[in-house]
């Protein structure tokens, strides 16, 4: 890594020259009867959200360097394994790791492939190919894991630190930020559906017992299956005084005071808060804690660790925890669990020894 990671923005939609925004938009249409049918028109919403966001991060970088690529052909034309490369080395010189940057590399493709269906994609491939045997070379990223029982316990006094005698919030963001670690502790669902949070969609209060719980529908999931968790009593009148105190002063900061957009998490102007606010937020309470920052997708891996740590017995609960499509992810929390257990043991035997030696001494 030569340089610090810096902001590139994806060109949005509306910016793309309109021939190739009008190709991209064309490929969410089912095809004609006899018409053969292109992959894009089998996407999800969120791979299609991912692919633009990647299509558009090229764009900008084509823009930058002086080339205007103005339709499918001219798009196509500068999908060269040569330009890709160059692509490629850009933006890991801003920092993006080369796992990232494989998926980049897909997701260019296969816009690349829909807005330009005669397209040849197979030397394309074969970069991308290179990309990701390079990233399985790599040491893997090292995660600083923490018990999410811990992760609960500084949302909670981060919540209970913005509060004075009254007691009333002296900090309102700081106080939502408590809650973001607590929420994320007890339910770690991915990030992007964590930021996207609505009052009264996603997050639901029951009205009986005044607990909430969170709903994902399927379309919106990585798996493409519903998912719910349930949010413990403990935790329940913390959301809703988030709801009925904080949130509504957070929302009058808004220039327009009287929108409720229904963004669970608000920004400092009354903003829905976007994902890369919240991440800020969290890794700011957990530094705090912990003195390492805990990155929002690991205390999934928390979570998972935890379970097989506590329960070595039964593998399969985590992949049931975590919804994993593959138990593959699932047994590498398993195996991190089972060798802390092992360590533990050794240690055991170690102290044994130490006590004995002493009692002989």
């Amino acid at each position: 890594m030569t340089a610090p990671l810096t902001s590139r923005l994806s060109l949005p939609v509306a910016a793309w020259p309109p021939e190739i925004r009008h190709g991209w938009e064309s490929t969410s249409e089912p095809p004609g009867f006899l018409e053969t049918p292109i992959a894009a028109a089998s996407w999800s919403p969120r791979r299609r959200q991912q692919v633009q966001h990647d299509a558009g991060r090229f764009l900008s970088w084509l823009l930058a360097r002086g080339d205007c690529p103005t339709d499918p052909e001219s798009v196509a034309a500068c999908a060269d394994p040569a330009i890709l490369a160059e692509f490629i080395k850009s933006e890991r010189a801003r920092g993006i790791r080369l796992t990232t940057l494989g998926t980049t590399l897909g997701n260019v493709i296969g816009f690349v492939s829909s807005v330009r269906p005669g397209w040849d994609p197979a030397r394309a491939y074969q970069l991308a190919d290179v990309v990701k045997r390079r990233a399985r070379r790599l040491p893997p990223t090292r995660r600083f894991i923490v018990d999410p029982r811990y992760l609960f316990e500084s949302g909670i006094s981060a919540m209970h630190e913005t509060l004075d005698e009254a007691p009333n919030v002296t900090a309102l963001d700081d106080s939502q930020a408590g809650l973001m670690v607590a929420l994320l502790a007890v339910a770690p669902i991915r990030i992007e559906n964590f930021a996207a949070l609505r009052v009264g969609v996603e997050l639901l209060r029951t009205s009986e017992t005044d607990h909430y719980r969170i709903e994902l529908a399927a379309e919106i999931t990585k798996t493409r299956k519903p998912d719910n968790w349930p949010v413990p009593g403990s935790l329940s009148r913390y959301l809703s005084h988030h709801l009925d105190v904080v949130r509504p002063m957070m929302l009058a900061r808004a220039r327009n005071p009287g929108d409720d957009h229904g963004a669970l998490w608000v920004g400092h102007y009354g903003q829905p808060l976007g994902q890369q606010g919240v991440r800020i937020h969290i890794h700011a309470v957990t530094k705090a804690a912990f003195g390492e920052a805990v990155h929002p997708h690991s205390f999934r891996h928390c979570a998972a660790t935890a379970l097989a740590l506590w329960h070595p017995d039964r593998p399969r609960e985590t992949l049931a925890l975590l919804g994993h499509a593959s138990p593959r992810t699932t047994e590498k929390h398993y195996e991190r669990s089972r060798r802390q257990v092992s360590i533990g043991l050794l240690h055991e035997v170690y102290e044994g020894r130490l006590a004995e030696s002493r009692k002989n001494r």
